[in-house]
């Protein structure tokens, strides 16, 4: 069974049902449909910086949350950590490529959450 052939059978009003249910279903097929309409430019500037804006809360939570639990054992797994930094790394690009408002690194410096205080780094 092939399944592209399939997909070729069936009428639009079909296939924009089944790529609804399927996105609505599951988080990464968001994030891969959300990923394909912005290469395509299907996204206009307000979608891509919402796009954008929760990939940053997103990524920045995971983030947030592994430091934590190293802050509350006093460290972790390297696998954790190496997560933490790519996540890390994921947000400040998206940051420099100005894909964020400004309202998000100021939200990033004051509201806390990089603060020294907050975190040991």
């Amino acid at each position: 069974m092939n399944i592209r052939t399939i997909l070729k059978r069936i009428p639009h009003d079909d296939l924009l049902e089944l790529a609804l249910l399927l996105i609505q279903s599951n988080k990464k097929a968001q994030e891969k449909a959300l990923r394909f309409l912005e290469s395509k430019g299907y996204l206009d500037d307000k979608e891509l910086t919402q796009k954008h804006y929760i990939e940053y809360r997103e990524k920045f939570a995971k983030v947030i949350d592994i430091i934590s639990e190293f802050n509350m054992y006093g460290g972790g797994p390297e696998d954790d950590e190496g997560r933490a930094y790519e996540k890390m790394e994921q947000v400040l690009s998206l940051l420099e490529d100005g894909k964020l408002p400004d309202e998000c690194r100021e939200e990033m410096i004051h509201d806390g959450t990089i603060s020294r205080r907050k975190f040991r780094i």
